[in-house]
């Protein structure tokens, strides 16, 4: 499966990229490399693929999308996958002064 065919809404882990050493260098720039964690927000546009890959959103032509390729995460760790380990812990508690 590839980033242009996988199914909107899902978490993907991209398992390989493809193309010209120009363009593997341009999608490690972007922080795609195998073992990275993304989700498939959005089609269209010209056929485009919106992803999320961490707090940036990037837009990719099908030509570029088809040269991604992805695996889709288990349901149960999409939550994990894509919150920061430091967001997941709880939150220390805060004193409260008396008379204030």
């Amino acid at each position: 499966m590839n980033l242009a065919n996988c199914p909107l809404g899902t978490l993907v882990v991209i398992t390989g990229v493809n193309g010209s050493v120009a363009e593997r260098l341009r999608f490690a720039e972007l922080g795609l490399s195998p073992g990275s964690t993304a989700a498939a927000l959005l089609s269209g546009f010209g056929k485009r693929r919106v992803i999320r890959l961490g707090t940036q959103r990037i837009a990719f032509a099908p030509q570029a999308a088809g040269k991604i390729s992805v695996e889709l995460v288990e349901p149960e760790t999409v939550e994990s996958a894509m919150v920061p380990a430091a967001a997941r812990m709880p939150a220390a508690p805060v004193p409260v002064l008396a008379g204030h």
